[in-house]
């Protein structure tokens, strides 16, 4: 479904031909950690998530904000772990609740190197902490 170019003809022609159904999609957060198909025909198209409350399927252009560092294997091992933050999974019966969200504005994304930076910079600061712990006179 998040390859498709029409999915609001793709959506329709699942329920003409079905009356239930199964459909696995990758989060958000799964689509953006990944990294991307060069040629556009194989790309993903769509970012997916489910509303709960409403019991709808809510879809918007793809938008990457994460810079994309995990490869794919990576993602399958930690999926193993993470599955219900990398995987939505919806049963449908009759029809195919789904709504258009708008997307996020951002202009600019998460890299590796800010997260990087982030996690070393904890680290420097833990140790700066126990040094001085250690060296109190």
């Amino acid at each position: 479904m998040e390859h498709v170019p029409d999915i609001i003809e793709f959506k329709l022609e699942i329920e003409r031909i079905a009356k239930s159904g199964y459909i696995e999609l990758p989060t958000k957060l799964a689509d953006n950690l990944v990294f991307d198909f060069v040629e556009e025909r194989f790309s993903h198209k769509w970012l997916m998530k489910f509303d709960d409350v409403n019991q709808n399927l809510i879809y918007s252009k793809k938008t990457n904000y994460l810079q994309q560092f995990v490869s794919v294997g990576l993602l399958n091992y930690l999926k193993n772990f993470f599955d219900d933050s990398f995987t939505l999974q919806l049963y449908w019966k009759d029809s195919i609740d789904l709504k258009e969200e708008q997307l996020l504005n951002t202009d600019t994304k998460i890299s590796f190197f800010d997260i990087q930076r982030k996690y070393y910079s904890r680290k420097i600061r833990s140790v700066k902490s126990k040094l001085k712990f250690f060296f109190k006179v």
